[in-house]
């Protein structure tokens, strides 16, 4: 059977994205910064603009990886089949999911007793962890994998029903419409419970949105559109900056303003801009010769482990130097620095995983219990 070629341009939007996660949570200390003093002793009086724009700068991680995911998902008829489809979510979705979130459950539960022992922390805190385990995020970048697992769960239905989409006549009218109305229900959504319905409906937008972009450039590709793609997702980034930068939105109370020009994947701003990006990549043609190797497989990991690097190694580092080192130079030594940590443990991990799981595994256990075992 003749291997798959992989498409480059998306192996480097997935790492790109991957780094664009951890330049959120690190330029994020800064962020808060701007108006908490307990970060750094001090509020930050300066550099104000560089800080918002680099934490501006990675919100299209989140819109992006839903498009990488329905791009290739939802382009494949055979993951209309359940068992097809759930049999490689529960190897490379949920089994780490399960695993990589008991981590950080016995990882939290250390530190909310160390707290209590040293008198920071009330004992009625010992369950907290257990409670934001129960309900899905186990720290807080892992409510994507519950959202990701609730897309799964009815991608198949999703497939079947944009194949009848597509041999209707107005079918882009009909996707402009089905998209336009999730993102809008994103915008104000407010669920807690993170595996909830509310939660992941939304994220079908990019998905959709992720397939069509795919579907409509996969023979155009053309650098220069590609260049010119990218550049209006740098300048609606630049605008959203500026725009939380002129209003103060770390500090903001306003709602209104919030929701039209604060953060989230809903917002209109980051919508424009992630999709920019997408479209950008999805025209770019890279070298065949070039490759990443198992680097872009391992972004998910990479994911999975970099708020536990952040949270032992990387935030001890930044709260001594503090305001020592500007931003601009700071924030992203401390993403390389956190990305290259995460993916060594991702290396590691994997390692173990493989011994361990040679006879154990956990995945069979899984199809057995959700009678999968004996699909092909």
């Amino acid at each position: 059977m003749e291997k798959k070629t992989r498409e480059l341009n998306y192996d480097i939007l997935r790492i790109i994205a991957c780094i664009a996660v951890i330049l959120i949570h690190i330029s994020a200390i800064y962020y808060y910064s701007l108006y908490d003093s307990s970060y750094f002793g001090q509020t930050y009086d300066s550099n104000h603009f560089t800080i918002v724009f680099l934490n501006v700068l990675g919100n299209f991680a989140v819109p992006c990886f839903v498009m990488l995911t329905g791009a290739f998902v939802l382009s494949n008829d055979k993951n209309q089949d359940r068992r097809y489809l759930y049999k490689k979510a529960i190897k490379n979705i949920l089994v780490p999911t399960i695993i990589i979130g008991i981590i950080y459950f016995i990882y939290k539960e250390g530190v909310t007793i160390n707290n209590i022992i040293h008198h920071k922390e009330n004992l009625i805190n010992i369950n907290y962890p257990l409670k934001i385990l129960i309900f899905g995020e186990p720290c807080y970048h892992m409510w994507y994998m519950s959202m990701l697992i609730g897309l799964y769960i009815i991608i198949p239905d999703i497939i079947k029903y944009t194949r009848k989409i597509e041999r209707h006549k107005k079918s882009s009218t009909i996707f402009a419409i089905i998209i336009l109305y999730l993102l809008i229900c994103g915008h104000f959504d407010t669920s807690k419970l993170k595996y909830s319905v509310a939660i992941f409906i939304p994220y079908i937008s990019y998905l959709l949105l992720g397939y069509l972009i795919r579907k409509g450039t996969i023979n155009k590709k053309n650098n220069i559109k590609a260049m010119l793609f990218i550049m209006v997702a740098i300048a609606i980034m630049f605008v959203h900056s500026f725009l939380v930068n002129e209003f103060h939105l770390w500090n903001q109370e306003n709602e209104l303003v919030l929701g039209l020009f604060g953060k989230g994947a809903f917002n209109p701003l980051i919508i424009l801009s992630s999709c920019c990006l997408f479209i950008g990549f999805s025209y770019m043609k890279i070298d065949s010769k070039f490759s990443f190797k198992r680097l872009p497989q391992e972004t998910l990991y990479i994911y999975l482990f970099h708020v536990l690097v952040i949270e032992t190694i990387s935030k001890p580092i930044i709260y001594k130097v503090g305001m020592k080192l500007t931003p601009l130079v700071a924030i992203p030594l401390y993403v390389m620095l956190t990305f290259i940590i995460s993916w060594i443990i991702t290396k590691i991990y994997m390692w173990l995983f493989s011994k361990i799981n040679k006879d154990y595994k956990l995945e069979n256990k899984i199809y057995k219990i959700l009678n999968l075992e004996n699909n092909n």
